[in-house]
C-alpha cells in the first residue's frame, strides 16, 4: 500500500486506527479540531490490514488507485437505470430505433420485444428488455465531448444482466469509435469481452485497456446477445467509467438524469389540456397557417422535428377560440439549439395578414412532437 492517508477529526482528541492483528494498532493524535494528522503508510506496516476509525471520526483516502474514480459524474453512460423513457415504454420492434433514452436497439434480424420492465435488481427500479430473432442488442453512442479524457486510457464497462430463458446466454460487450467527430456512419471496433449470463440477476464487467486515439472521436457501446436464433436478456445498472476497477453505480437524481437527455431529445405529448405548447402566433403571409415559437432544452447540435398524429392538435387564440390543424407544415428557418419556429395548417380560423394574437398549441389526443438532436 502507498500513498497518504488523511486523518479528519469533528473535535480535539485522538483516532485509533486498528489493524486486522489488534497486537498492532497506530494512534494518530489531532491536536485541534481544525487540525489535520497525516500518515505516511511507506514507514507503517499497513499491506492487507483493516483501518477503523474510532467513535464518530473518520478515515478519507486522499491518494490510491481509485481516488479519482470515486469523484461525481464518473459514469460517462446516461440514463444507465434505464429510468427515463420519452418515447414511451413499450413496442419498440423497429431496428435502429431509440427505446428508454440514448439507447437504441439492433437486431440481426427481427426485433420482438422491446420494452421497459419492472423486473430489475434490488435497488434498481427498472431495466430493459429486449427479445430479436437474432442478436438482439443495445447501444449507447457516448459524444465527442464527454471523450476527451479517454484516448490511451482504461474504461471498465459495469452492468446488471438476467437471461430469462432456459440455455445458456452470451453477452459479448463491444466498444467501437467514430469516423470523425460524431460521424457514427462509419465505425472502427476497438474489442470486445464475452460474458456467460445467467437467469439470475448478477453484475458483469468488461474492461477495455490503451483505448485508441480515435475514441476522442465518440464511442459507441454495444451490448449483444452471440446468438443466431430467438434470444431475450434483461440489463440495467449499465456504466462505463475510467479505471480498471468497477465502482458503484453512480445513482444521479431523476432530473439530473432527464436533463442529460434532453440535450439529445424531447418528447411533447399529452392527451389534455395539461400539456400545451405555449408562445404561438398566427402567420401573417398565409391564411389558415399558425405558428408556434417552440422554445426547449439546449440540444447538442440542430435538432430534427417530427410531428406525430398532427390532426390531434389544437390551436388554441387568445380569444379562446380552438383552430383545429390538420398538419405540420415544417420550420420557417430550420431548426436552432435551442428553439424554432413551427408551422402547422388548418383549414380555418387563421385570417391573412391578421393576427390572431398571443396562442399555444394544446395536445387533444394521441400525438407528440419529437425534437431529437440524437449521434
Amino acid at each position: 500500500m502507498s500513498g497518504n492517508l488523511k486523518l479528519n477529526t469533528p473535535s480535539a482528541g485522538s483516532v485509533t486506527l486498528s489493524t486486522a492483528d489488534t497486537a498492532s494498532n497506530v494512534t494518530v493524535t489531532i491536536p485541534a479540531a481544525t487540525d489535520t494528522a497525516t500518515l505516511n503508510a511507506q514507514t507503517q506496516t499497513l499491506t492487507n490490514k483493516t483501518l477503523v476509525a474510532s467513535g464518530s471520526n473518520t478515515v478519507e483516502a486522499t491518494s490510491g488507485p481509485t481516488s479519482t474514480q470515486l469523484a461525481g459524474m464518473r459514469n460517462k453512460i446516461i440514463n444507465g437505470a434505464m429510468l427515463v423513457w420519452q418515447r414511451g415504454t413499450s413496442g419498440f420492434t423497429t431496428n435502429n430505433n431509440y427505446s428508454a433514452d440514448r439507447w437504441f436497439l439492433s437486431s440481426g434480424g427481427s426485433i420482438t420485444i422491446g420494452a421497459r420492465s419492472t423486473d430489475a435488481p434490488t435497488t434498481y427500479k427498472y431495466s430493459l428488455f429486449i427479445v430479436a430473432s437474432a442478436y438482439p442488442q443495445v447501444n449507447q453512442r457516448i459524444e465527442s465531448a464527454n471523450c476527451n479524457d479517454l484516448s490511451g486510457g482504461t474504461v471498465i464497462v459495469s452492468f446488471w444482466a438476467r437471461n430469462p430463458t432456459a440455455g445458456t446466454l452470451t453477452l459479448s460487450t463491444q466498444l467501437y469509435y467514430a469516423s470523425a467527430s460524431d460521424n457514427f456512419e462509419t465505425i472502427t471496433s476497438i474489442a470486445t469481452v464475452s460474458n456467460t449470463i445467467t437467469t439470475s440477476w448478477a453484475q458483469y464487467t468488461a474492461t477495455f485497456t490503451s483505448l485508441p486515439s480515435g475514441v476522442t472521436n465518440g464511442i459507441q457501446l454495444s451490448i449483444f446477445g452471440n446468438s443466431g436464433s430467438t434470444t431475450a436478456f434483461d440489463i440495467t445498472g449499465v456504466q462505463l467509467e475510467k479505471g480498471a476497477t468497477a465502482t458503484p453505480f453512480e445513482n444521479r437524481l431523476y432530473g439530473t438524469e432527464f436533463d442529460l437527455c434532453r440535450r439529445y431529445c424531447e418528447v411533447y405529448s399529452g392527451s389534455s389540456e395539461a400539456d400545451v405548447i405555449p408562445q404561438g402566433m398566427a402567420q401573417t403571409d398565409v391564411s389558415n397557417r399558425p405558428e408556434t415559437m417552440l422554445q426547449y432544452y439546449l440540444k447538442r447540435a440542430a435538432p430534427t422535428i417530427t410531428v406525430a398524429s398532427g390532426t390531434a392538435i389544437i390551436y388554441q387564440t387568445m380569444s379562446n377560440t380552438g383552430v383545429g390543424i390538420t398538419g405540420y407544415a415544417g420550420a420557417l428557418v430550420g431548426t436552432g439549439l435551442r428553439g424554432s419556429n413551427l408551422f402547422f395548417n388548418c383549414s380555418s380560423g387563421v385570417t391573412q395578414a391578421t393576427l390572431s394574437a398571443v396562442g399555444y398549441i394544446i395536445f387533444s389526443g394521441s400525438n407528440s412532437i419529437t425534437v431529437s438532436a440524437e449521434l
